[in-house]
Order: structure tokens, then C-alpha cells, then sequence
């Protein structure tokens, strides 16, 4: 009697291995390949010594691998304008120019649905976040963590919205960001192919 429970206990633990190894296969097979994003991002931030905030647009170009439904990696590129502050020393004046501040680095997103859902087409939730940098005129670390909603009017073509908290530099001074961390809104075109 043993005997016959150990071995159907083991036929059963055997069965479970392979269900878990070809829903694996599955997932990664299934995966969605690339989705490629374009954006316009709004930041929101408090301005260095006043209680104003600073509005500044960014456009945001993502490119994500799907490695399985739930979890994709690409990089990213984007543009913004930043304004720099320099003090002349004779008034102690603030003036503002205005530069092209250039993003890029990797991206990350976790896919929310598929673990809840089977096949949710349309919607996409996910929780995402970016590492990489932000040149002006030197090289600043800019990082976000984000979620965000998607809704695909079909296979290929849909929408996005994402909130999310960052550290962009918007304003600097002498080779130093003056802007604290911040929340950004981001909203744009997604395409899956």
C-alpha cells in the first residue's frame, strides 16, 4: 500500500512539474513582442525658493521587449526643455536660459492583468519605472517609478496614461539640479507589433 501511494504521489507531483513547465512555455511563446510608445509627459514641480511649480512638457519614445506577458524591458529616449539659473554677481540678478535637456536609459514594466485575468485585450494595467540619465550640460541620474493604464483599440493600436513620481532635472545651476523629485503625468500612443 506504500509503495502504490509513493508511486501515485510521485506520478502526481511529475504531472504538476510538466503543467507548470508548459504554462511557462506558453506564457513566453504568447508574449506580445515589442511595444513601442510615444508620449508627452507633463512634470509637475515645486520651483527652487518659490511656491510656484514649473510646467514642463517632455516627449518620451519607449521601445519594450515582451519577454512574457507580464514582464517587458527596452530603452527609452526623450526631450525636454530645462531652464538654467545663473546669478549675476554684480545685482545678484536671476536670469533664465533655456536649454534641450536629452533622457535616455532602460525601462522596465510589470504587467498587472495576466495575473489576474486570462485574456484581458483591450486593457493593459501595469507598474513600471525607468533608470537612466538626463544630459543638459553635464550628465544628471534621472529614475521614475510609474503606473499606468492602457486601452488597445485593437491588436496593434492604443492609448496610454501613466502617473508617476521622478526625478528629472528641470532647473539647474552651475552643474547642479535644483529641481527635487516630482510627479509627472504621461499620456500617448502605443503601438504592439
Amino acid at each position: 500500500m506504500k509503495k502504490t501511494l509513493l508511486l501515485l504521489l510521485c506520478l502526481v507531483l511529475s504531472a504538476l512539474s510538466f503543467g507548470q513547465k508548459q504554462f511557462l512555455i506558453d506564457e513566453i511563446i504568447t508574449a506580445s513582442s515589442n511595444d513601442l510608445r510615444l508620449g508627452l509627459s507633463h512634470h509637475l514641480s515645486p520651483n527652487e525658493g518659490s511656491d510656484s511649480f514649473l510646467a514642463n512638457k517632455a516627449v518620451v519614445l519607449e521601445l519594450t521587449h515582451g519577454f512574457s506577458r507580464r514582464w517587458g524591458f527596452g530603452p527609452y529616449l526623450g526631450v525636454h526643455p530645462c531652464s538654467e539659473l545663473s546669478l549675476l554677481q554684480p545685482s545678484d540678478s536671476k536670469t533664465y536660459s533655456e536649454k534641450a535637456a536629452f533622457s535616455f536609459g532602460l525601462t522596465s514594466s510589470i504587467h498587472l492583468l495576466p495575473f489576474f485575468v486570462l485574456d484581458a485585450p483591450h486593457f493593459d494595467a501595469y507598474l513600471a519605472g525607468r533608470l537612466g540619465g538626463c544630459f543638459i550640460s553635464t550628465l544628471f541620474l534621472e529614475y521614475d517609478l510609474r503606473a499606468g493604464l492602457g486601452y488597445y483599440f485593437n491588436r496593434h493600436l492604443g492609448l496610454y496614461l501613466e502617473a508617476s513620481y521622478a526625478n528629472t532635472p528641470l532647473l539647474i545651476q552651475q552643474e547642479q539640479s535644483l529641481t527635487p523629485p516630482h510627479l509627472q503625468c504621461l499620456f500617448g500612443l502605443s503601438f504592439k507589433f
